[in-house]
C-alpha cells in the first residue's frame, strides 16, 4: 500500500515538474513581439520621457517582455503629419500624434486639439472627454478608419507676451503665432495671427516680429524658451485639449493575445489619468519658478472671460457645420458651459 502511494506521489511529481519544463521552454521560445511606434514628440521634449518612454516600459513589464515597443522622436521616421495615415495603412503599428494631424480623415480631430475658449479648467475637460462622452465618440471615429485612439492628458494653452493682457480690447493689434482655430478667433478679435515654425517662433518673438505665442501650457513655452524675450503669461487659458493621442492599428492590435491588448487598453487609460494629474503639477510648479524670475502673471476677470468666450462662438459654429459629430460635440460643450452659468 505504502510502495502503490509512494509510486503515485512520484509519477505527480514527475508529471508536474515535466508540465513545468515544457512551459517553461515554451515561453522561453517565444519570441517577442515588437512594435514600431512614432511620436510626435521631439527627443527634447519632456513629453518624450514622460508619456512615450514610460509607456513603453510598462508595456514591456506587465506583458512580460512579449510586448516590446520601440519609440522614436518626430521626424525620425516620417513627418508627423504622416503617422495617421501609416499606422492606418499597417505601416507602423502604432503612434503617437496631435489630433488636428487627422482631421481629413476624421473631422472631429479639430475639437479634440482644442477649440478657444472652451473650457475653464482642467476638471472641465477631463469631465467632457470621459463623463459627457467625447473621446469614445472620438475614438468610434477613429476606429471606422481603422484606428483605435487613446488621448494621452488633458492640459491647457496659455499665452506668452510681450505686454500684459488683461481685458479683450488689449487684443486689438497684437501680432501672435497661431494656428488653426485659434488663430482664426485672434483674427476675429482684432488680433493679427500668422503660423510659424516651431523653430521659428523664439526668433520672430526676440525681433518683434511678434508679439507674443503658444506652446502648450507653462511647460511648452518654457521648453521654447519664450520666456526669455515675453515676460508676460496669461495665465487665462485659450483651451484645453488632449492635445496628443496613442494610435494603433486595428487589425494589427486584435492579432495580439487577448490578455495583451486588455493589457494596451487598461494602461492606456491609466496613463491618461496620471499624466493630466502629472502635468498640471508640473505645470503650477514652473508658474512658481516663473514668478521667481520676474515673469509676470496676468488673468481676466470673470467678465473679460465670458466676453471672450462669447466671441468664441462663431468660430465653434463654423467647425459645427463640417460635420454631424462636430455638431454634437459643440452642443455638448455648449450645454456644458451653460450648466456652469456662462454663455448666458
Amino acid at each position: 500500500m505504502k510502495k502503490k502511494l509512494l509510486f503515485s506521489m512520484v509519477t505527480v511529481f514527475v508529471f508536474f515538474a515535466v508540465t513545468v519544463m515544457v512551459n517553461s521552454v515554451s515561453l522561453a521560445a517565444e519570441k517577442p513581439i515588437k512594435w514600431r511606434c512614432q511620436t510626435l514628440w521631439p527627443m527634447a521634449s519632456p513629453s518624450f520621457a514622460t508619456s512615450a518612454l514610460t509607456l513603453s516600459k510598462k508595456l514591456e513589464a506587465r506583458t512580460g517582455g512579449r510586448l516590446q515597443v520601440e519609440m522614436f522622436p518626430a521626424g525620425s521616421l516620417m513627418p508627423s503629419s504622416d503617422i495617421f495615415k501609416a499606422v492606418q495603412m499597417g505601416m507602423l503599428e502604432m503612434g503617437a500624434v496631435a489630433p488636428e494631424y487627422f482631421i481629413t480623415q476624421v473631422p472631429l480631430g479639430e475639437i479634440g486639439s482644442g477649440i478657444p475658449f472652451n473650457f475653464k479648467e482642467t476638471w472641465e475637460c477631463v469631465y467632457f472627454y470621459r463623463w459627457l462622452g467625447f473621446e469614445e465618440m472620438l475614438r468610434k471615429a477613429c476606429v471606422k478608419n481603422g484606428v483605435y485612439y487613446a488621448t494621452d492628458s488633458i492640459f491647457s494653452t496659455e499665452l506668452v507676451t510681450t505686454k500684459p493682457l488683461v481685458k479683450m480690447d488689449d487684443f486689438k493689434g497684437l501680432k501672435l503665432r497661431s494656428a488653426g482655430s485659434m488663430q482664426a478667433y485672434f483674427d476675429s478679435i482684432g488680433a493679427a495671427a500668422n503660423y510659424i515654425p516651431g523653430g521659428e517662433v523664439y526668433s520672430a518673438l526676440s525681433s518683434g516680429v511678434i508679439n507674443g505665442a503658444h506652446w502648450g501650457n507653462a511647460l511648452g513655452n518654457a521648453s521654447m524658451k519664450l520666456y526669455e524675450i515675453g515676460k508676460f503669461h496669461l495665465r487665462t487659458p485659450l483651451r484645453y485639449s488632449g492635445v496628443a493621442g496613442w494610435i494603433l492599428n486595428v487589425k494589427t492590435m486584435e492579432k495580439l493575445p487577448k490578455d495583451i491588448q486588455e493589457i494596451i487598453i487598461t494602461t492606456l487609460n491609466e496613463e491618461f489619468w496620471l499624466k493630466t494629474n502629472q502635468y498640471e503639477y508640473m505645470a503650477m510648479k514652473k508658474i512658481n519658478e516663473l514668478e521667481a524670475t520676474g515673469v509676470k502673471m496676468t488673468q481676466f476677470s470673470d467678465a473679460e472671460y465670458n466676453a471672450m468666450q462669447k466671441a468664441a462662438v462663431p468660430i465653434w459654429d463654423k467647425i459645427a457645420a463640417k460635420d454631424p459629430l462636430n455638431a454634437e460635440a459643440i452642443k455638448i460643450i455648449k450645454d456644458f458651459n451653460s450648466s456652469m452659468g456662462r454663455l448666458k
